[in-house]
């Protein structure tokens, strides 16, 4: 065989499906199977979904897969999908890969192949976000309308510190009199 694939797709649930609508570009959720013509030479598992926060299909790719047999020999292909998000793939009922979803799998958005696999990043990167021309990046800053309430009394703070540092030493007394043999780091 110099070129030919023998993969299945399952199809999307469509209540407007016909038969006679089937073609390349129909809705698939799963495609599974060997697939050999020019330089792809490969058993594809490929899971399809609508990511919920974009509305976009991706497609979740093997990062690896693995070779299929190519002889006059009729071949058994199998692929396990577990509910704990692994894989496994046999061929002739022999494991040739198996691993995760989420670590063994990359994403295809648009036919474009993203830099996460199969759960997307929580924040996505807007190539058309900007700075607006005042931004400041420091991470202090005065805020220029900001004022003191009209009772404002500094020295009330002061005090608060002090008072603070009293309590911390009498815990400190009593905690040292109910442990005698403890050490301190000095």
């Amino acid at each position: 065989m110099s070129c030919g694939g023998a993969y299945l797709k399952f199809l999307n649930q469509d209540d407007d499906f016909t038969p006679a609508t089937l073609g390349e570009s129909s809705g698939y959720s799963v495609m599974f199977g060997p697939d050999k013509c020019g330089n792809t030479n490969q058993v594809h598992l490929i899971l399809r979904h609508q990511n919920p926060v974009s509305g976009k299909w991706e497609e979740k790719h093997l990062k690896s897969s693995p070779s299929p047999k190519v002889d006059k020999d009729a071949h058994l292909y199998t692929a396990i999908l577990r509910k704990d998000k692994t894989f496994e793939i046999l061929i002739d009922s022999v494991s040739v890969k198996s691993g995760t979803l989420v670590d063994d799998m990359v994403a295809y958005v648009d036919g474009k192949k993203k830099d996460y696999g199969f759960v997307p990043p929580k924040q996505i990167d807007d190539p058309e976000d900007f700075k607006p021309e005042d931004w400041v990046d420091n991470a202090k800053m005065k805020d220029p309308d900001a004022s003191k309430p009209d009772d404002w009394d500094e020295d009330v703070s002061n005090k608060i510190s002090v008072i603070c540092l009293f309590f911390f030493s009498k815990t400190l007394m009593l905690f040292y009199s109910l442990f005698p043999g403890a050490k301190t780091n000095s």
